[in-house]
């Protein structure tokens, strides 16, 4: 069924990546993208250097300090950065919380009250807001700005000395501030925990709909550029005369898929060169960006180990979570999606390639694949797939929503892993089946030239194989 389709395969990569058309297109791009991030983070801090970097001021004068740590820092010292509106505050040490609270209401004082502790062995710094300092939560989160704007400095000044021993450039990225009223301070470590839990909740959530939304516009703009350029392909030779030539030596399926396989793996080259681009140029944006202004990096993958199903909300109709959030397992699952999405709806514009005898009967056919997409995506976005939390699995099974959905699943761990599975083997069935009547239909196409075709006739040669339509062509 598939001979000679090597031969098919190297023609036709040939071509497509010999054009100039192909290499300028992949050039140009790839140097816009690796400069877009390469540029734009570096003159980011540039700017905020030429604009001066204000912080807007918290209205507080003093600043009352219960350490917890045992290092008794001066943090008059964060003065010296000569910050404006942030060098002239008093940094008043406290024994505690409730003393420093009492202080500050009973003389009115427009004061916050800054604890130094530790959490999991990193610096953590609480900002509260006295009930009778005339201050809101608004002037501490400016105060929690400064101190995340300077985390360096403040970091450096709560170091002790096994910090000193271990090394200080773990504990100077990972210190963080908070900012509470009095009594949500007061209330207790396991509130706070639930807030902090409740920020880690809606994280998920946004990239739980972010994620899917990146992947299903990813499909849609690979089906869009290339996929019409596999039927341009399949009927070429129906257009220059060759057809009957070639399937004397060729077998249609071979044919189809060879030219099919062939677009496929050229944009894919080009997809994943433009990503090395662009992956090489936040990293070199983020290096010039820390030349400039020597910030401290958070580490967006710490979410890594969280188990999702913590993290969501029950009583909705989300799948039960197995893996973990960016586990490298996924993201294969997540690429092994994306190529067999791709070449599902390629498979589709190649029927539509094999059924058009010219290139002007493909701009009528040619819909078709662009209507089954559009009508994938419309089903996603009613039948609650556009949120990997409420993805239902039938939805990552049926193989025209799977590629659309299944990638964020599964690098968000949504989903168990035998259902991403079922669905990518379900999606690369189908595709082969796809494969199999397009090549029937270009030999169909072929053999009743100029002969009109009944539906119910055109099924059965469809599905019946080269046998049977060979009987057929005879009666």
């Amino acid at each position: 069924m598939f001979e000679h389709f090597g031969t098919v395969f190297r023609f036709t990569f040939h071509n497509q990546v010999s054009g100039k058309g192909y290499k300028y297109t992949t050039i140009f791009m790839a140097l816009a993208i690796f400069l877009l991030p390469a540029l734009i983070l570096p003159g980011k801090e540039l700017w905020q250097i030429w604009r001066g970097d204000q912080i807007k001021p918290c209205e507080a004068e003093s600043i009352y300090v219960v350490d917890e740590t045992g290092v008794n820092p001066d943090l008059n010292e964060l003065n010296l950065l000569g910050v404006e509106n942030y060098d002239h505050l008093s940094y008043i040490p406290a024994d505690s919380v409730d003393s420093a609270l009492s202080t500050i209401n009973a003389g009115e004082i427009k004061a916050f009250v800054l604890v130094i502790s530790r959490e999991e062995g990193h610096p953590l710094a609480s900002v509260i807001v006295p009930e009778k300092s005339g201050l809101s939560t608004g002037n501490a989160r400016k105060f929690n700005s400064f101190l995340e704007k300077k985390r360096q400095a403040l970091a450096s000044l709560l170091l002790d000395e096994e910090d000193l021993m271990a090394g200080s450039v773990e504990v100077m990225a990972t210190v963080t501030s908070e900012s509470y009223t009095v009594s949500d301070y007061l209330s207790g470590g396991e509130d706070r925990e639930a807030q902090a839990q409740q920020k880690q909740a809606d994280l998920v959530r946004g990239l739980s709909f972010a994620i899917p939304y990146v992947f299903i516009m990813l499909m849609y703009f690979l089906v869009l550029m290339y996929a019409n350029g596999v039927a341009q392909s399949v009927v070429l030779e129906k257009a220059s005369k060759l057809m009957d030539t070639m399937l004397v030596s060729v077998k249609p399926q071979s044919m189809v898929l060879g030219k099919l396989l062939a677009i496929v793996l050229a944009a894919f080259l080009q997809l994943f060169l433009w990503i090395f681009c662009g992956v090489v140029g936040l990293i070199v944006g983020t290096l010039v960006a820390l030349i400039i202004n020597p910030a401290p990096l958070v580490n967006l993958f710490s979410l890594a180990n969280a188990n999702v199903s913590e993290a969501y909300a029950t009583g909705t109709e989300s799948v039960t979570v197995g893996t973990s959030m960016f586990a490298p397992g996924g993201f294969v699952i997540a690429l092994l999606f994306l190529l067999a999405g791709f070449l599902l709806y390629c498979s589709l514009s190649a029927i539509c390639g094999s059924f058009a005898q010219t290139r002007e009967e493909l701009n009528s056919t040619s819909s078709t694949f662009v209507m089954v997409l559009l009508a994938s995506f419309f089903l996603v976005m009613l039948g609650g797939g556009m949120s990997a939390e409420s993805t239902p699995i039938w939805m990552q099974l049926f193989p025209f929503t799977a590629v659309l959905v299944a990638p964020g699943c599964a690098i968000l761990g949504s989903s168990p892993v035998w259902v991403s599975l079922l669905g990518l083997l379900l999606t690369v069935l189908l595709s082969g089946f796809l494969v199999v009547v397009s090549g029937r239909a270009y030999h169909m196409m072929s053999l009743y030239k100029g002969n009109p075709i009944k539906v119910l006739q055109g099924l059965k040669l469809l599905l019946a194989g080269e046998k049977k339509e060979k009987g057929a062509a005879k009666n």
